[in-house]
C-alpha cells in the first residue's frame, strides 16, 4: 500500500499534535502566603504584583529554573524561604523596575537561597532572624547588596555587581562569609559589631 505525501503529513502533524510538551504560564500572585506552597517551573513566570508576606507558619519553596518578577512591592518573610536552584537552571528574582527586594525577619525557622540572582532590588535584607543562608547566588544592578541586623547569616560563593551602596552591610550580627566577590565601584563592606 503506498502513502501520498499529503496524507503522510496529515498523520505526522496529528502525531506531533498529541506529544505532550512542557507549557509554561503567567502565574499572578497578588495575595499572601499563608500556607506551604511551591513554586515550580511550569508555572513560572511568577509576577508579583504588590507586597507580599510569607506567613509565620508557611514556608514557600522555589524549584530550579523558576522566574520571579516583581511588579510591584517585594517578599515579606515572616515565615521559611527555601530557594533551590542548580548551576544550569538558577533561580531569578527580577524586575522592570526598582522594587523592595526580600527581607527575613523569623526568629523561629531558617531560610535559604541557593543558586540564585537577584536584580534590580532594594536589598536582601535579613533583620533579627534565626539565620539566612545564602550560598552561589549573585544580587546585581540593585541598591544594597545584603544587610543584616541582629541575626545569623551565612555566605557562601556569594557575588554583589553593580550597586549603588553597600555591598554588605552588618550590625550586631553573627556571619560566615566564605568566597566573596564583590564587583561593584567602591567595593564596600560595612561591619557594627555594636
Amino acid at each position: 500500500m503506498r502513502v501520498s505525501t499529503q496524507s503522510y503529513l496529515f498523520y505526522l502533524f496529528v502525531f506531533l499534535l498529541s506529544i505532550p510538551f512542557p507549557a509554561f504560564a503567567d502565574t499572578i500572585v497578588d495575595t499572601n502566603i499563608f500556607e506551604n506552597t511551591t513554586w515550580t517551573k511550569v508555572g513560572s513566570p511568577y509576577l508579583v504584583q504588590n507586597e507580599i508576606a510569607i506567613d509565620q507558619n508557611a514556608t514557600l519553596s522555589i524549584e530550579p529554573g523558576v522566574i520571579v518578577q516583581v511588579d510591584f512591592g517585594g517578599i515579606d518573610v515572616l515565615g521559611r524561604l527555601l530557594v533551590r536552584g542548580t548551576s544550569n537552571e538558577p533561580v531569578l528574582f527580577t524586575s522592570p523596575t526598582r522594587w523592595n527586594g526580600l527581607w527575613f525577619s523569623n526568629q523561629n525557622t531558617t531560610s535559604s537561597l541557593d543558586y540564585v540572582v537577584i536584580q534590580n532590588a532594594h536589598a536582601v535584607s535579613n533583620y533579627y532572624s534565626k539565620g539566612l543562608s545564602v550560598s552561589n547566588t549573585t544580587i546585581e544592578n540593585g541598591d544594597y547588596g545584603i544587610e543584616t541586623y541582629g541575626s545569623h547569616l551565612s555566605l557562601n560563593n556569594f557575588s554583589v555587581r553593580n550597586i549603588s551602596e553597600n555591598a554588605i552591610d552588618m550590625y550586631g550580627s553573627d556571619a560566615t562569609l566564605k568566597n566573596i566577590t564583590l564587583k561593584i565601584p567602591r567595593d564596600k563592606m560595612v561591619v557594627f559589631t555594636g
